[in-house]
């Protein structure tokens, strides 16, 4: 298997954010057969789901010799040694990884590629639009994005 362009989504909204968020990103780097190529600007959006704390949210382009499922993980690795916690669907998190896409991969499985909800996450958008316009088509996408209960701003660019 040759190397991918992977885009990992990475968000947090407990505790200290910004810093899961760079701990999440050097340890995606720690993983062999993986390098981060950049990271985007950060975004902070409000929560899909339950009531709580905004996220900050962020998306890494990675290039990755790895198969999805290990990649998936070494990811849910990370998150656990960054002291994430299992709460309710979509409740509060200290890091969350998520597998956006996978170079131009489809699976329908125990793992969705690319991920099956990316077109309607501003946060997933926005930041991928700034780093891979081109890609999957982001910018257009971004364009029409227009659910008004789901705010977004810049908190930070860039995120490395």
């Amino acid at each position: 298997m040759g190397v991918e362009r992977v885009f990992v989504g990475v968000g947090s909204n407990v505790g200290r954010r910004l810093v899961f968020l760079r701990r999440a990103t050097r340890a995606l780097e720690q993983i062999p057969g993986v390098s981060v190529r950049r990271a985007s600007p950060v975004y902070e959006t409000s929560p899909v789901g339950p009531r709580q704390r905004d996220f900050l949210n962020a998306v890494v382009e990675l290039r990755s010799s790895l198969g999805p499922m290990p990649l998936l993980q070494r990811m849910k690795e990370i998150e656990r040694a960054l002291g994430r916690r299992r709460r309710r669907r979509w409740g509060p998190r200290e890091i969350d990884l998520d597998l956006i896409f996978f170079g131009h991969r489809r699976c329908r499985g125990t793992l969705q590629l690319p991920h099956p909800r990316w077109k309607k996450r501003k946060f997933v958008v926005w930041p991928l639009a700034d780093i891979a316009p081109a890609f999957a088509s982001a910018a257009h996408v971004r364009q029409k994005l227009t659910d008004s209960d789901q705010s977004i701003k810049l908190y930070l660019r860039p995120l490395l």
